[in-house]
């Protein structure tokens, strides 16, 4: 990806030409939002007139933009701006500092003019937003920047963030698929340690969002998305950060519709790539025709019947020539178009064995090269293994050889053996360990597409297969976990305190009696990281009178388990305990009294942090449960940074490890465990699930992830052929 900058190339390079020497000037420009810019010398060579014309100026008066133009340059703003312009500079060439590091700010700082302009509404929410959190209530002002034809930028403070939506208009379908995409990555990445700080990123299209509903003049079109940044006080308190967040926010359309492009352009450059290498097969193509006598034949297929209702009527009335000639107008159907049949009977052959020969290329598979990063072999993999040049397939795991770049040393295996891991034997865990009262998977689909709300069943989500359910439970396994989005479940129009759309939950309802009437476990996950269309939820008010609704579908289904929240993340240990709390009351008060609930610790309820920064060791204690029928619900992958991302593990011991501090805890406060989701890639997870069942305090575990969409992704146990199942089905089977 490119970063694009917040300052103005042309700005920045004519100021540091016109230092160099100075000359006369009259240049004028746009930049991708439309902005019009001129540079001119009205008066002399060494004072430099810059001006600038934006779209949303009147609106930006509103917010202040004189304010901040006068701290940024002073006297340098003329009390009237060159006509047809909305602000004008004059640059005093005479003035700038000597060469070096200060004259280089100077010059960047001119170039910036756009962006400290759009930065005044910034500037103000974030003030606001102070003034806000100091009265505990109430919400800023909707501030709207119409910066471009058709698209606008909205921020709003209230007292815990500041909400920046953009609409932006795509005008193909093509552009809205890739950004649906590109998206879906924002959202993603976020799972990643590293940057967990990020503000968080929701997408809508069509229907905008809650905040800008009542906003006179949007537009209702199925080319309009909306996105949505939430920005905590993180993002602005400290001054530097605060100003690098207003310059990336403010290139977002650009950048966005910026990477669309190169998205699109970058397909075309590999699709032409594969046309031009499939005509390479086609051109090697060749026949061999005997030389012998040549016979004509001279008749027209235009006068040959064409309906092949009455192609054997037609046949039996042909002889000789003409019945050859009949056979090579089917064979060439229309393809060939008005042909007169002029010619030797060998060459009629001829040309049809071409035809056939080709067409039987057509129709199978070309070996092609597979770009860099893609998978080229392991167990099962029935693809290319050959790499674009410039890169090797490389073993990652059994099941997963990529394209990376390099050279190869030796050729990797074209096909890998298809075997099946053996289970561990029973010496793997000491004879006295405790077996695991739930163990299964997750089934992932119904929370896809978290975008598009509500999205489209069989588009933007789906349900598990109940093919999927049959094989595992066939397998031994007991339990599913089944993520779904609460915006589905309870419209945003309405919120957490409104009713069940039907529709969804009738999916969810049928999927949990499948489940359960083979005897296994359906677990229920709202997989919103305790975010709600696009807010953190903090009413512990309305999320127990949202789980009161909900569990009241399911109490009277004893093989049901509520699973609280999937992941919450960037919340305090104490008020993520607070909200279990407030949903074991409503649980229970729906007359849900038997159930187990699972509740989930504040970042990304990971056990290897658990104990240490998360907070939740200390916040986790004394729930009030009168079943007193509740379990710790904690999750743990094993790649470097604990993301489930990467395929390699850290070592054969890392599961056991990572663990460890987390089953001290448990066995410390006396309470149950329950590892809601494990993955790794090239290593066994034998380890952490025989440290599991040896310390007494784990209820059991699940993989992530089955489900019908994860295509050839490394941790998919999807049955059949899922990259995962050969390896973990019977490993899982020998810890039951």
């Amino acid at each position: 990806m490119i970063l694009l900058e917040a300052h103005n190339y042309i700005i920045q390079t004519t100021l540091a030409d016109k230092l160099a020497k100075p000359t006369t000037l009259d240049v004028q420009f746009v930049d991708f939002d439309g902005v019009r810019f001129h540079l001119s010398t009205p008066d002399r060579k060494s004072v430099l007139l810059l001006s600038m014309s934006i779209r949303c100026w009147d609106e930006l008066v509103n917010y202040g933009v004189h304010d901040v133009l006068k701290r940024e340059y002073g006297a340098m703003v003329r009390p009237q701006p060159e006509p047809d312009y909305n602000v004008s500079l004059d640059v005093d060439l005479d003035q700038f500092p000597p060469e070096g590091d200060e004259r280089d700010a100077f010059i960047k700082n001119f170039a910036l003019l756009k962006r400290h302009a759009l930065a005044a509404p910034f500037e103000l929410a974030f003030a606001a937003q102070k003034q806000l959190e100091a009265a505990g209530s109430g919400q800023g002002e909707i501030m709207a920047l119409h910066y471009r034809d058709e698209e606008a930028i909205y921020i709003q403070a209230s007292p815990d963030r500041v909400t920046v939506i953009f609409s932006t208009v795509f005008r193909e379908e093509t552009d809205r698929i890739f950004g649906k995409v590109f998206l879906q990555e924002f959202v993603d990445a976020r799972r990643l340690p590293t940057i967990q700080s990020a503000p968080q990123v929701l997408y809508t299209t069509h229907e905008p969002p809650l905040e800008i509903r009542h906003v006179p003049g949007l537009v209702d079109s199925e080319d309009v998305g909306y996105v949505t940044f939430v920005l905590f006080p993180r993002h602005f308190t400290n001054p530097d950060i605060a100003a690098s967040t207003i310059s990336h926010i403010q290139l977002f359309r650009d950048y966005l519709h910026y990477h669309i492009k190169c998205s699109k352009a970058y397909m075309h450059s590999r699709m032409r790539y594969r046309v031009s290498e499939f005509q390479k097969v086609l051109n090697r193509a060749k026949t061999e025709v005997a030389v012998v006598d040549r016979k004509t034949a001279s008749y027209s297929l235009a006068s040959l019947p064409r309906n092949e209702d009455t192609a054997f009527i037609a046949a039996a009335s042909l002889t000789g020539p003409q019945l050859m000639c009949f056979f090579a107008r089917l064979d060439f159907g229309f393809i060939l178009g008005l042909f007169t049949c002029n010619l030797p009977f060998q060459d009629i052959c001829a040309m049809k064995s071409v035809f056939l020969s080709l067409f039987a290329l057509a129709l199978s598979t070309p070996v092609l090269s597979v770009s860099v990063y893609g998978q080229c072999g392991g167990i099962n993999w029935t693809g290319s293994t050959t790499c674009d040049t410039g890169s090797v397939c490389t073993e990652l795991n059994s099941y997963y050889f990529q394209c990376l770049p390099g050279t190869a040393t030796t050729p990797p295996p074209s096909s890998p053996p298809s075997t099946t891991s053996s289970a561990p034997s029973s010496s793997a865990c000491p004879s006295a360990r405790t077996k695991f009262s739930l163990f299964g998977v997750n089934e992932s689909g119904a929370e896809f597409g978290n975008t598009v709300i509500p999205g489209v069943l069989g588009t933007d989500y789906t349900w598990p297969s109940p093919s999927s359910i049959d094989y595992f439970t066939g397998q031994g396994f007991n339990a599913f976990r089944i993520p779904f989005l609460m915006e589905r479940m309870s419209p945003p129009a309405t919120g957490l305190t409104g009713p069940l759309n039907q529709t969804y939950l009738s999916g969810l309802q049928t999927l949990v009696s499948y489940i359960t009437g083979k005897g296994a476990f359906a677990i229920i996950d709202p997989h919103n990281f305790m975010i709600y269309n696009g807010a953190t939820i903090t009413s512990t008010s309305d999320f127990q009178a949202w789980w009161k609704t909900l569990s009241n579908e399911f109490k009277t289904n004893a093989n049901v388990i509520f699973d609280v929240m999937n992941e919450p993340h960037d919340i305090p240990a104490t008020t993520v305990a607070q909200l279990n709390q407030a949903a074991i009351t409503g649980i229970r008060s729906s007359g849900a009294t038997e159930q187990l609930i699972l509740l989930e610790g504040t970042s990304y309820t990971g056990a290897w942090t658990w104990t240490t920064s998360s907070g939740n060791a200390a916040a986790f204690t004394g729930f009030q449960d009168p079943s007193n029928n509740f379990a710790i619900e904690m999750h743990q992958y094993l790649d470097s940074d604990g993301s489930g991302t990467n395929a390699t593990c850290v070592s054969s011991t890392i599961g056991a490890e990572r663990l460890a501090d987390a089953t001290s805890w448990l066995q410390a406060n006396n309470i149950k465990g329950f590892l809601g989701e494990i993955g790794a890639g090239s290593n066994p997870i034998s380890g952490a699930l025989c440290s599991m069942q040896t310390s007494g305090v784990w209820l059991g575990a699940l993989w992530w992830a089955a489900g019908p969409w994860w295509g050839d992704y490394y941790q998919s146990i999807e049955p059949p052929s899922g990259p995962a199942v050969a390896e973990i089905v019977p490993l899982f089977k020998s810890f039951q």
